[in-house]
């Protein structure tokens, strides 16, 4: 996900709000899920103190906003972290920690209770660029819905996610549509990939290439076929021993 969210930053940074107004970010449960799948949430409170709960655990530290860095100072766990603004909206705070490419994705739960960051900033994006309107309220299904997908199964039992194109739906085997792994966010990398519905996906740079068939020519083609090549051989042998 690091990567998916570092690619798309630029283009989301023209849509952000800032972070030197507080109201953007304080007093908001901001929370991601961490290695072990559990939910972590931030509340950075309005007198700069910070908190961190995890399974109904909770720790305190400080947070601090310095203008002339336009960056978040955060005192937390015996260490002094430093994040610069990646991208803020109602619904998701980007922080990038400072000289790296490390970003700290964080959603706000009353807003994006699934924490399917990528899957909203793909949309937030999406509509963006097209010139359709867009609100900042509850991330509802009905625009979760707004973009179709086809669900296959590989032979190995791995899923894909192929984003389909609104101008054509239902076809899946358009050249250019985006492949992502279950989590619908995870580029899939390049390779073929032969699926339970006889179809071989083949992507480059996580979009369709071409998609072929895996089903076996029917038998009834392969003696069709050998007999029209044998017949083949035999005329070219007859001209030859009549020559």
């Amino acid at each position: 996900m690091q990567s998916y969210l570092q690619s798309i930053l630029p283009r989301l940074q023209r849509y952000s709000k800032q972070l030197n107004d507080e109201a953007n970010f304080v007093e908001i449960p901001w929370a991601y899920m961490d290695d072990d799948e559990a939910k972590v949430t931030y509340l950075f409170r309005r007198n700069n103190e910070l908190l961190v709960t995890k399974q109904g655990e909770v720790a305190t530290g400080r947070w601090e906003y310095l203008p002339s860095m336009q960056s978040l100072l955060i005192d937390y766990e015996g260490k002094r972290r430093m994040y610069n603004q990646g991208f803020l909206d109602k619904t998701v705070l980007l922080l990038r920690k400072e000289g790296t490419e490390q970003l700290l994705p964080l959603a706000n739960v009353n807003l994006l209770p699934d924490l399917n960051i990528g899957r909203y900033l793909e949309q937030r994006i999406s509509e963006k660029e097209e010139g359709s309107t867009y609100s900042d309220s509850k991330y509802s299904d009905a625009n979760k819905a707004r973009r179709s997908y086809r669900e296959l199964i590989t032979k190995t039992g791995s899923k894909l996610i192929i984003w389909e194109n609104n101008q054509f739906p239902g076809d899946y085997t358009i050249p250019g549509l985006k492949v992502t792994a279950e989590d619908h966010q995870t580029p899939i990398p390049d390779g073929e990939y032969p699926t339970t519905n006889g179809d071989i996906i083949v992507v480059l740079s996580g979009k369709i290439k071409e998609v072929t068939s895996d089903e076996p020519v029917p038998i009834d083609m392969v003696i069709f076929f050998s007999l029209a090549f044998l017949l083949l051989f035999l005329y070219f042998l007859w001209t030859y021993i009549e020559g």
